[in-house]
């Protein structure tokens, strides 16, 4: 069965028919009815699936490079090994949705919702997920180097042993997130993310005062900078956490400005 239209999809849908292996590249399915469709292996590179309804569906070693999925309604869908290089998914509702293993290498999920699926394994490399929401996700062992997760929500999120190198996470919320084994050499951290912080030092406390003050942290989360600063030097590891937040801008000059304000 190939180059299908829209109506006849549909229908093939709503008959149960199996539809795998399916050739619907360039097809336009804008606003598609295709909840609980069997897609598996099939081709929709470059398919228009703007609003589509894909609740349920199976499209797992589907392709579907360079495709509009913009606010299109992926939950629960089962996308395991999915190619979306460079798919358009922004606004898109993917909560629950099964990504183990997916390329979605350059695609964007600007505002998309992706709370509570599962990613283990996905190459988000180049990703954008700028204002996304990934609470509760499962990011372990990612790839996503490069990512852009600007103001992204991460609460809860297990990024254990996720690729963040040079990943943007300004402004992101890590509260509650696994960061256990990631690599964090980031671009550009969360400013204000004390679970961030905390990890980082921690990775280089090696005494006593320096594992203390870093506990602090984490359980003193409403902490400001200034409050920071001079708990630091209460424990007299204020140069060790300098030295260390400094390799970052964006900390150095936090930092520059708190040491003025409270000399």
């Amino acid at each position: 069965m190939s180059r299908l239209s829209k109506k006849e999809v549909e229908d093939a849908v709503k008959k149960g028919t199996n539809l795998r292996d399916v050739d619907l590249h360039d097809t336009e399915l804008w606003s598609a009815n295709l909840m609980g469709a069997n897609l598996w292996n099939a081709n929709l590179c470059s398919a228009n699936l703007n609003r589509a309804d894909l609740r349920c569906a199976n499209l797992q070693d589907a392709n579907l490079m360079d495709a509009n999925l913009q606010d299109a309604n992926l939950r629960c869908a089962n996308l395991q090994d999915t190619n979306f290089m460079n798919t358009k998914l922004r606004g898109a509702d993917l909560r629950g949705a099964d990504l183990q293993g997916a390329n979605l290498k350059g695609a964007d999920f600007v505002t998309a919702n992706l709370q509570g699926a599962n990613l283990m394994g996905a190459n988000l490399r180049d990703t954008h997920l700028w204002d996304t929401n990934l609470t509760y996700t499962n990011l372990m062992y990612t790839n996503l180097r490069d990512a852009g997760l600007q103001r992204a929500n991460l609460k809860n999120a297990d990024l254990q042993g996720a690729n963040l190198i040079g990943a943007n996470l300004r402004d992101a919320n890590l509260r509650g997130a696994n960061l256990m084994y990631a690599n964090l050499q980031v671009k550009t951290p969360p400013l204000n993310s004390h679970l961030f912080i905390a990890e980082i030092l921690w990775r280089e406390a090696k005494e006593e005062s320096q594992k203390d003050f870093v506990s602090r942290i984490r359980l003193e989360i409403h902490i400001c900078w200034n409050e920071l600063a001079q708990l630091a030097q209460s424990k007299g590891v204020d140069e060790w956490a300098k030295n260390i937040l400094s390799r970052w801008d964006i900390y150095k000059n936090k930092i520059s400005k708190v040491e003025d304000a409270i000399k």
